[in-house]
């Protein structure tokens, strides 16, 4: 018993120490991309519902219109008339 709690808190600790190894944009693009998935919502679609890849988080198509509130998939890039304009090309250029 007491090996199996030794190799789980091992397996634990090294799990912990890879998170711990990304950079800060690292980090961000796995919560962004992965866990969060915010580009199903922040992203508009073209032809078969596929994502635009050249307007990532540019806003989204999708919208919630509760009796209390409406919500829309918002542009969440970090210049909103830049990528509706040019796409995420002229993003990553201006960087």
């Amino acid at each position: 018993m007491f090996r199996i709690g030794t190799f789980g808190l091992a397996g634990l600790l090294a799990t912990t120490a890879v998170g711990f190894a990304q950079t800060p944009v690292e980090h961000g693009r796995y919560l962004v991309e992965g866990v969060l998935t915010c580009g199903n919502c922040h992203s508009p679609r073209g032809p078969g519902g596929v994502i635009d890849t050249t307007r990532l988080y540019s806003g989204g198509p999708q919208t919630w219109d509760e009796p209390t509130f409406k919500v829309k998939g918002a542009n969440i890039t970090p210049d909103h008339r830049l990528a509706s304009a040019h796409g995420a090309r002229a993003i990553s250029r201006k960087r």
